[in-house]
């Protein structure tokens, strides 16, 4: 645009009578009888397009040398993957979960410390039968060196059992990176790593990315991790997918198990014939809720003896969610776990 500001100013110097002489000389050709015929006001709007072309250039380019310029936001993590904010200018401390489902989500005791009301917006959530009913609003929050805003919920009347005031997804965070320190690495490690989704579901999450996709079969399994249980928990339609892709067959007897905000639900150990792949390491064992989500009622029954034990067999009317939480079990060969959203992935440092 200067540069063009200044051709116009010295066109005169130059050789140039009117704006159409230097809008013929900028494209490099001579006055031709078209160009002769353009009026005053034709030849203003050339001149204003071009400038506008060369603004147009100038901030691309200093946008890309910014971006290239700007650190990379990187949170790491480890022992209670808990992180200190301040949330509407009050200190708290919130658990970093990757699980599935989660976004910005507040203790009762926090609430009410805030002061929280809710607003038009609230939420549902369900574990089994179970519904948990939360309301939600708008929170500032300040994390040091970047600050947010974000929906945040909290539940009516369920308590979570965290170690920390709430809870916030590894996708909730304003972060281009968020890496989980699990263990010391070994040196004989390699990366593996499984794509992220768009959103996991939650709108919340804006597109960023908000739990890991496996496609087995043709069908997409969203994936999510959990840092304080040991198994690999699956819904049951997911158990009776993996079940008739990978040969497997239950091999114990239903458990309590806890889900979430320390709601426990019955699940049953499974094994397969044929291992999964899950980003490149195997997974072979894993707990099926039994009672929720889907029918397992189909999967093949192993050696053990059932007892008593009763099975669901009533066919869901609703889509199958097949939904698989990857436990510490499985991570115990890995040191690091890493949600990368500029390459929109999850990857996991391990050895096999």
């Amino acid at each position: 645009f200067r540069q063009l500001h200044i051709r116009s100013l010295h066109s005169r110097n130059r050789g140039f009578n009117t704006y159409t002489d230097m809008v013929a000389a900028v494209h490099g050709v001579a006055r031709t009888t078209a160009i002769e015929k353009l009026h005053p006001q034709q030849e203003t709007r050339w001149f204003m397009r071009l400038s506008l072309l060369g603004l147009t250039a100038f901030l691309v380019l200093n946008s890309q040398q910014i971006c290239a310029e700007e650190p990379e936001q990187i949170l790491e993590l480890e022992g209670d993957y808990t992180i200190a904010v301040s949330i509407n200018g009050q200190p708290f401390r919130m658990a970093v979960d990757p699980d599935i489902g989660y976004s910005r989500l507040l203790s009762n005791a926090s609430a009410v410390k805030l002061g929280l009301k809710g607003s038009m917006i609230g939420g549902v959530h369900m574990v089994g039968p179970i519904r948990l009913m939360a309301n939600s609003n708008v929170l500032k929050y300040d994390f040091g060196e970047i600050k947010d805003k974000n929906r945040t919920f909290w539940f009516r009347d369920q308590s979570p059992t965290w170690n920390a005031d709430g809870a916030i997804s590894a996708s909730a965070m304003p972060y281009q990176m968020v890496r989980f320190k699990l263990r010391p690495a070994t040196g004989n490690e390699k990366v593996y790593s499984l794509a992220l989704s768009d959103n996991g579901g939650n709108a919340i999450l804006s597109g960023k990315g908000g739990n890991a996709i496996l496609n087995v079969n043709g069908t997409e399994i969203a994936v999510g991790f959990n840092l304080r249980r040991n198994e690999t928990l699956v819904t049951a339609s997911t158990g009776l997918l993996l079940s008739d892709s990978f040969n497997g067959s239950f091999s114990g007897p239903a458990i309590s198990t806890p889900i979430r905000y320390g709601i426990e639900r019955p699940a049953r150990p499974i094994l397969l014939a044929q291992p999964l792949d899950v980003g490149g390491l195997p997974l072979d064992t894993m707990l099926v809720r039994v009672a929720d989500f889907g029918d397992a009622s189909r999967i093949a029954e192993g050696d053990a003896e059932d007892g008593d034990e009763i099975i669901v067999t009533a066919q869901s009317k609703r889509k199958p969610r097949h939904n698989m939480v990857l436990g510490r079990d499985f991570l115990s060969r890995c040191s690091t776990l890493t949600f990368d959203y500029r390459k929109k992935q999850v990857e996991m440092l391990c050895a096999l």
